[in-house]
């Protein structure tokens, strides 16, 4: 479901899991720099608001393949 064509080209592997309230993405992800990041995201969310989930999720990956190899950054 991440849509985003900077992600795309095997640079991302994740699975997406959902039960009633949560949505998860997991995965791997090659970034920017070369080097491979492991995550992993679950999180709850309040009746009819899943896809803005999905956005936060997709934007916390695209933070991750910019940011993901300096460890001097954190996420905002």
């Amino acid at each position: 479901r991440v849509k985003d064509p900077e992600l795309g080209g095997g640079r991302l592997r994740a699975k997406t899991g959902s039960l009633d309230g949560v949505s998860s993405l997991a995965g791997y992800l090659h970034t920017k720099n070369n080097k491979t990041v492991v995550f992993c995201m679950l999180m709850t969310y309040p009746p009819g608001k899943l896809k803005s989930i999905w956005k936060l999720q997709e934007l916390a990956v695209k933070w991750l393949w910019v940011n993901g190899s300096n460890d001097s950054k954190s996420p905002p």
